[in-house]
């Protein structure tokens, strides 16, 4: 359950950001996400932060969610994942430097 509202989440802090975009920021990132894997990882890495910082309870649910998809991927394949977002571990260094 707890997985599944964070995933929730960070897609709907997707759709909050592309709101606040103009035209030409949102086809330019567009590009960007699609075309350059470095934009891709900026989005996802931002996205993740965006959960974060707007409910910091949603932690253990990205955390648990990140475990459960690379038991379901090949080594390569989970390499590539923890390039694209942001890792159980960056999430919890995350908590520990902004949890007062």
């Amino acid at each position: 359950h707890d997985a599944i509202v964070s995933i929730i989440a960070h897609e709907l802090m997707h759709v909050h950001s592309y709101r606040l975009m103009t035209n030409f920021e949102f086809m330019f990132g567009f590009l960007l996400y699609y075309l350059d894997f470095s934009g891709l990882i900026k989005t996802e890495h931002a996205t993740d932060l965006l959960v974060l910082e707007n409910n910091i309870d949603l932690a253990g649910g990205l955390i648990g969610y990140r475990r459960w998809v690379y038991a379901q991927l090949t080594a390569k394949q989970v390499a590539t994942k923890r390039k694209e977002y942001m890792t159980p571990e960056e999430i919890v260094d995350y908590i520990e430097n902004h949890l007062e």
